[in-house]
């Protein structure tokens, strides 16, 4: 199993949005996750499949706004926790830096804990207690 917990960002096709805050981005923020919520990854659906088995208590797509600008994650789960789970596709390879910048922000202006990103394959392979094992690090 292959897990980080340095920070990432989700995949590219709509997570990673960064955009200044003018009238309307705050809609724009709710149907870019209304959007991913509807159209969830096998990778994304096998995780959420899991934490029900588990009982984990989590928000899928959650928003996090900033003066300027509002970020999505994959799965946040709330206190006690207060850690982000970020499965990502071939394209962070090539972003690492603008993901660790970018979940490093997240994590200092919303007190976040950690940020674990996990690679789509792993997502679909993980067992259940292998996930349950790396959420219980943080209680």
């Amino acid at each position: 199993m292959t897990i980080c917990d340095w920070p990432h960002s989700s995949e590219l096709k709509k997570r990673t949005t960064t955009l200044n805050l003018k009238p309307g981005n705050r809609s724009l923020a709710s149907k870019r996750q209304a959007e991913n919520r509807s159209n969830p990854t096998p990778a994304e659906t096998r995780i959420m499949k899991l934490l029900d088995e588990i009982g984990e208590r989590y928000i899928f797509e959650k928003i996090f706004f900033t003066e300027k600008r509002f970020f999505i994650t994959d799965f946040y789960f709330p206190k006690p926790r207060k850690v982000c789970l970020e499965i990502d596709g071939p394209i962070h390879d090539y972003r690492l830096g603008y993901d660790f910048a970018r979940d490093r922000y997240i994590m200092n202006i919303r007190d976040i804990r950690a940020i674990y990103r996990i690679k789509n394959e792993t997502a679909l392979s993980i067992t259940k207690e292998e996930l349950a094992e790396l959420l219980s690090t943080y209680k």
